[in-house]
């Protein structure tokens, strides 16, 4: 493989994970200090730490199982590191043929197989 397509193979893993993890939810933690200054140093006065649940995105749901398939069709389940590779390499390239447009009305569902 390729230099590039190594990096597109890896670019395009860290945007599935990131788009299970927005189709699914999870747990984001903030946290907010306050500091006061005693004697020319800065001393933690205050430290707040709070957990917050990001609920899934359905939209982000509806292309993740798009991009998984059905049981009827082709899925990503099962298949080898080197086969995700290419298909992912072959998602990014098709996905870089798309315009706003495009990806817009298949969020939206109103592009069908073959349009």
């Amino acid at each position: 493989m390729d230099i590039a397509g190594e990096i597109d193979g890896k670019m395009i893993k860290k945007v599935l994970k990131a788009l299970e993890k927005k189709a699914t939810g999870y747990d984001s933690i903030e946290t907010t200090e306050e500091y006061a200054t005693e004697e020319g140093k800065e001393v933690l006065i205050k430290k707040k730490v709070t957990k917050h649940h990001i609920p899934a995105d359905i939209s982000a749901t509806k292309i993740l199982l798009e991009v998984c398939g059905s049981k009827d069709e082709k899925t990503f389940f099962g298949m080898s590191d080197e086969e995700l590779d290419k298909e992912a390499i072959r998602l990014f390239k098709e996905y870089q043929t798309l315009t706003d447009t495009d990806i817009y009305k298949t969020i939206k569902g109103e592009v069908e197989d073959g349009d």
